[in-house]
């Protein structure tokens, strides 16, 4: 299954490095000289490879679920995880799509409408916000000192990763369905998932390694905690399940 590729965000006051950016479904993005993001074919292969397992053998769900190699893992943890953001969000909220099963830009929109509204009531100047198609949501100002939109998407320190791996939580709405590549980012980095509602944003029957991760906050908690017993079990369940770094692992209640 191919899977949908986002830009790269901005970080803030630091060295801008450049990212290369691919828009070929499939492919992987690579945000920063190093470290590839979230991709399809290719890179599942290489996880294959390296974890010397038959790829006729693999299980359904080992054939579903995005993996990542050692080596990007390896790539994650290498990065600075000094929590230094509260709240970050990097990607876009408004573009037109005919990806998805529901082929309608609005239900895209609605799924991720919230961001705007969290972002104005909770992010400080130490937060993160990237909106990469502001222009097409009616956002023309800066909605704060945390927001960068406004500069070249492709100028980022440390790139996309390094925020989320900076950040105690990650704003993870719904895309094109409702799920989205965000939550195991977030959780591969070490950062705790943040979602508006379960309907919108956390739909484990439409994609399996949702069910993975059961630790994550609602946008209407008040002052989260960055519980560190979550971060490590959310991680824990993502080397088992979403890398072939311990075997093809099947989780129990996981399609």
């Amino acid at each position: 299954m191919c899977c949908v590729l986002r830009s790269c965000a901005l970080h803030a006051t630091f060295k801008p490095v450049f990212c290369p950016v691919s828009n070929i479904a499939g492919k992987r993005q690579f945000c920063t000289p190093s470290l590839p993001r979230f991709g399809g074919t290719e890179l599942w292969t290489a996880a294959v490879k390296e974890a010397g397992l038959n790829p006729d053998s693999i299980s359904e769900f080992g054939k579903l679920v995005p993996k990542y190699t050692a080596a990007e893992v390896k790539s994650i943890m290498q990065l600075e995880h000094s929590k230094t953001h509260e709240f970050n969000f990097q990607g876009s909220l408004c573009r037109d799509t005919d990806r998805g099963m529901k082929k309608d830009p609005a239900f895209y929109r609605k799924r991720r409408h919230w961001v705007i509204d969290f972002a104005l009531a909770n992010f400080s100047a130490f937060d993160v916000l990237y909106i990469q198609d502001g222009a097409q949501c009616g956002i023309h100002e800066r909605l704060g000192p945390y927001d960068f939109s406004e500069h070249a998407p492709n100028h980022v320190d440390g790139g996309y990763y390094q925020a989320l791996a900076r950040s105690k939580f990650t704003l993870t709405p719904g895309g094109d369905q409702a799920w989205s590549a965000r939550v195991w980012e977030a959780v591969a980095a070490k950062s705790l998932p943040l979602i508006a509602s379960l309907e919108g944003d956390w739909a484990p029957e439409i994609r399996g390694g949702m069910c993975l991760f059961n630790q994550y906050y609602y946008s209407t908690t008040n002052n989260p905690i960055y519980n560190e017993s979550w971060v490590e079990h959310n991680f824990r369940a993502f080397i088992r399940y979403q890398t072939f770094m311990e075997g093809d692992n099947v989780p129990p209640g996981c399609k």
